[in-house]
């Protein structure tokens, strides 16, 4: 760069002068890389999972570059070691979670398709109910409305019609009470 300030080579020395402004940038994210790399190493049950993975990538291109058996692979061997063990250990948690809710998931589905099943066998009960309930409503509507036609054509009094219907139910025929009713009716007709 001092030689194109001598020679007024406006140029050259801003090309140098970019040059030195990228070698700082990567000199100061190399410092920054660095600083988290140790204090992962300082700090491995507080460092979170994307720094221990990028502080074993590191360790491991350290590591190929030193010999074998000597005193700083020994310590490099180590470090990654005890990154991997954290990496596994923290793994092994989320799964453990993972499962947990897995598992709450899936008991909470049979509960909701038992829930559903017995809505469902309460709910057939009660429509069956009520739809019994309204079958006997309707036979006793049309049984009064029967009793109430031979009251009309016979003349006879409501108690005298509930004993006649009585007597109907001694009998021991095929003919329905209904029918036997309506055979009073016409009889009171005629």
């Amino acid at each position: 760069m001092e030689e194109c300030r001598l020679k007024n080579d406006t140029k050259g020395m801003a090309r140098y002068a970019k040059q030195i402004e990228r070698t700082e940038k990567e000199l100061n994210r190399v410092t920054a890389v660095g600083k988290d790399f140790s204090n992962t190493l300082k700090n491995l049950d507080k460092a979170s999972l994307k720094n221990l993975q990028s502080t074993l990538k590191q360790l491991k291109r350290q590591i190929n570059g030193l010999e074998q058996g000597t005193d700083e692979w020994n310590r490099q061997a180590a470090a990654i070691r005890n990154v991997r063990a954290r990496i596994d250990s923290i793994r092994s948690s989320l799964r453990a979670t993972q499962n947990e809710t897995k598992t709450f998931w899936q008991h909470l589905k049979e509960w909701q398709a038992a829930a559903v099943g017995l809505f469902g066998y309460v709910f057939g009960k009660m429509m069956g109910f009520l739809s019994y309930g309204r079958q006997v409503g309707e036979e006793f509507a049309a049984m009064q409305q029967e009793m109430a036609n031979v009251r009309k054509y016979t003349g006879m009094s409501e108690k005298e019609v509930s004993s006649l219907n009585e007597a109907f139910m001694q009998l021991d025929t095929r003919t329905a009470r209904e029918e036997l009713n309506k055979y009073a009716q016409e009889a009171g007709r005629l």
